[in-house]
C-alpha cells in the first residue's frame, strides 16, 4: 500500500534562506544619498577663502617639499599623514584653494561611504 504525502498548507509561507537574503541586500541608495548630500554640503566651500588651517597645513607641506625638516623647521603639531595628503595633492594638483577644497570633498565623501559600508557589513555579520 503506498500513501500519497501532501504538502502542509502553510509551505508557502515558508521563506527560502536565498529570498530571505535578497532582503537584506546592502542600501545601495541610502550609500548614494547620504555621499551625494556630502559632496552638496562641501560643494559650497569651493569658492571660498582657506581657512588658517588648511592654508597653514599647505605652507607646511610646501616647506617640507622645499627641503625644510619636518617638526624643526617646518613646525605643525598634526600627524606626517596629513602633511604627506597635502603635500601630494599640492604636487598633484597645484595647491590651489579650490584644488584643496576639492580634496576635502572627496575624502569626505569616501568617508561617509566607507562608514556606511562599514555598517552595513556589521549588520550582515550580526
Amino acid at each position: 500500500m503506498t500513501s500519497v504525502l501532501e504538502a502542509p498548507e502553510f509551505v508557502d509561507e515558508v521563506v527560502s534562506p536565498r529570498a530571505e537574503r535578497r532582503t537584506q541586500r546592502f542600501p545601495v541608495g541610502m550609500v548614494v544619498v547620504a555621499v551625494g548630500v556630502s559632496i552638496l554640503l562641501r560643494a559650497r566651500f569651493l569658492v571660498t577663502p582657506l581657512t588658517s588651517d588648511e592654508g597653514g597645513y599647505m605652507a607646511v607641506a610646501r616647506a617640507w617639499a622645499s627641503g625644510k625638516h619636518l617638526y624643526t623647521e617646518a613646525w605643525v603639531d598634526r600627524p606626517q599623514g596629513l602633511l604627506v595628503l597635502y603635500r601630494v595633492w599640492d604636487a598633484v594638483t597645484g595647491g590651489s584653494p579650490t584644488a584643496i577644497r576639492a580634496m576635502a570633498i572627496v575624502f569626505g565623501a569616501s568617508a561617509v561611504m566607507n562608514m556606511l559600508l562599514d555598517t552595513a557589513l556589521a549588520a550582515n555579520a550580526a
